[in-house]
């Protein structure tokens, strides 16, 4: 009787297990990244720093090898590739597919902080840059869109960035829009030549006026001394203002006057000349291109932004239209289609064979579960 009772009770519980499996697995299908092209690298991460002048022979020796000792050690390592060039040194490790590159990021910056005391002095600090196998994802538009209307490119291309680009930015999965199409605004400085002669001014001392008020200067570098280490750091001077105060810029002293931009010229803000221009039915026309996140499931995405649009159609001022320009996920819906179907018939000659060779439908009705169970566990493992 005991036995009976496990015998029984064992089937049971497996049947359990696969059934919570199987519910596990249905869950994570929504979350299925789907996509157009596969990961085809594997992660690595790219160490450089600067040595201003030194030749690459030096680097090499001094800089490079020191660096590539140094991270060959570390767990996952495929394999390590340099390239020393006159005043720079760049290391690029690559590791295996199954690496924590957040993991190995912060091992390798410890290792950097205890290689960099080592390093001659005139080394900058080493920057560590990553390299996923997903990155070039980011770089593939997942959907684009067309704004045209009456106004002239840069307002349509103010009230897209304005309204447009805020809303969808805040679906999930959008990574970043890129507005485009107008040309941009500038700061126009325009001089009268007669006045600039009577007080011995060339043209080419406004711009350099104007670019030593902006601009930012390095003097040198200075360094601290913290117990065993030696932090490097540049030594700027900066601007008093970054504001856009054109009365405040001075240009030249002439005898005890010092002559201000705003005394010679007249400053104001003006469209750059456009190099391109983009029309439709003679309108004016602005481009948001929307990129997704990595690694998120573009189908859901797109459908979403696709949404968020509909809705924006009904608060276009009067005279603006937008229309979709390039969708990617059509290839992926066509070619997910062609596979269901081929799915679907397979199955269905499978099942006619089951049932056609045991004549049973419980035996049917069994694989049919087992199909079921082994694919939505799949999926939890694709996940």
């Amino acid at each position: 009787m005991t036995n009976d009772k496990k015998t029984i009770k064992a089937p049971f519980q497996i049947t359990v297990v696969f059934i919570a499996l199987t519910i596990v697995g249905i869950a994570f299908i929504p979350k299925l990244s789907v996509r157009l092209n596969p990961s085809r690298f594997l992660p690595s991460l790219t160490i450089s720093c600067f040595w201003q002048n030194a030749s690459p022979e030096i680097i090499e020796q001094e800089v490079t090898s020191v660096i590539e000792g140094a991270v060959s050690m570390v767990k996952g390592v495929e394999k390590v590739t340099s390239a020393s060039s006159k005043g720079r040194a760049s290391v690029t490790v690559t590791f295996d597919k199954y690496t924590d590159m957040d993991i190995v990021r912060f091992e390798v910056a410890s290792i950097i902080r205890q290689v960099f005391p080592k390093l001659p002095e005139q080394v900058s600090y080493p920057q560590i840059s990553m390299n996923r196998p997903d990155d070039d994802d980011s770089e593939r538009a997942l959907i684009s869109y067309t704004l045209n209307g009456p106004a002239i490119p840069w307002r349509i291309q103010k009230y897209a960035e304005d309204n447009i680009k805020k809303r969808l930015s805040q679906i999930e999965g959008v990574d970043r829009i890129n507005v485009y199409g107008a040309s941009p605004l500038e700061w126009q400085v325009s001089y009268n030549p007669e006045i600039l002669q009577s007080l011995k001014i060339a043209p080419a001392e406004i711009s350099t006026g104007i670019r030593n008020f902006f601009d930012s200067r390095q003097i040198g570098y200075a360094f601290e001394n913290r117990g065993d280490t030696k932090n490097f750091y540049a030594v700027n001077v900066v601007p008093q203002t970054k504001s856009l105060e054109w009365s405040k810029i001075p240009v030249k002293k002439t005898g005890n006057r010092i002559v201000y931009l705003t005394d010679i010229a007249t400053v104001q803000q003006v469209e750059h000349e456009p190099s391109a221009y983009y029309r439709i039915s003679g309108l004016n026309t602005i481009n948001l291109v929307i990129y997704p996140v990595k690694g998120a499931n573009n189908i859901i995405v797109a459908d979403n932004v696709k949404k968020g649009i509909e809705r924006l159609k009904n608060e276009l001022p009067s005279g603006y239209k937008i229309f979709i320009n390039y969708d990617s996920t059509e290839y992926i819906k066509e070619e997910l289609s062609k596979i269901s179907w081929r799915t679907a018939f397979t199955v269905i000659i499978l099942l006619l064979f089951v049932l056609l060779i045991s004549l049973s439908f419980r035996y049917l009705f069994i694989i049919l579960l087992s199909l079921v169970a082994n694919v939505a566990i799949s999926f939890a493992l694709y996940y």
